[in-house]
């Protein structure tokens, strides 16, 4: 029976990866360290542990760590150093985007408080492009999950307009045309609200 087991785990999972990265010039503020674990089955795709610390900089201390599970990261994913963006100290903030792949985690400022706030990729998506957590920084130097953005808004936006207060994103819709859809903070309840969707075909 010992035997039977043994050669049943060996059969699911075979092969494990691990891959880590520091990111120091995403924020002033913080230091961003990814990790990834890939276990390689015999599945279609990998199973994923990714584990993110956010660290400050003025001691070095890790002030939190997320982890989360996913089945659909492509192999490279994690595994760049230059799969990033930032909008706070401008790192490939100009880089082309590809699929609507803004990269593995970006640094920006969702909710327009003058704070650093960041995203990451969790899952690679559909035609749509990749799907993506959103954090928020509190008063405390603590992110929390945005739970609107996350759930709802799903892609990573193409625009923030911090003068208006909204950031619109650009999915394909299906093979004749994309989607533009435009979300508005309102700052009083600091909640999202969906405004306005509009196809726009290809010509």
């Amino acid at each position: 029976m010992k035997i039977l087991l043994t050669n049943i785990l060996f059969i699911a999972f075979f092969v494990c990866k691990s891959q880590t990265l520091l990111h120091t010039d995403l924020s002033s503020n913080f230091t961003f360290e990814t990790s990834i674990k890939r276990i390689k089955t015999k599945s279609a795709f990998d199973s994923c542990l990714v584990k993110i610390k956010v660290i400050k900089k003025s001691n070095d201390s890790v002030i939190q760590t997320i982890r989360f599970p996913s089945t659909f990261l492509f192999e490279f994913s994690y595994s760049n150093k230059n799969s990033c963006r930032s909008y706070s100290t401008g790192k490939n903030k100009n880089n082309d985007i590809t699929d609507n792949d803004f990269g593995d985690i970006i640094i920006a400022d969702f909710n327009f408080d003058g704070k650093d706030d960041f995203a990451f990729k969790t899952e690679e998506g559909g035609n749509g492009g990749p799907i993506y957590s959103f954090y928020i920084q509190s008063d405390k130097l603590k992110f929390k999950k945005d739970s609107y953005l996350t759930n709802r808004v799903v892609f990573f936006p193409s625009k923030l307009n911090s003068s208006n207060k909204t950031m619109t994103t650009i999915v394909h819709a299906n093979a004749m045309g994309v989607n533009h859809n435009i979300y508005k903070l309102d700052t009083l309840t600091n909640k999202w609200k969906l405004i306005k969707t509009k196809f726009i075909g290809v010509k």
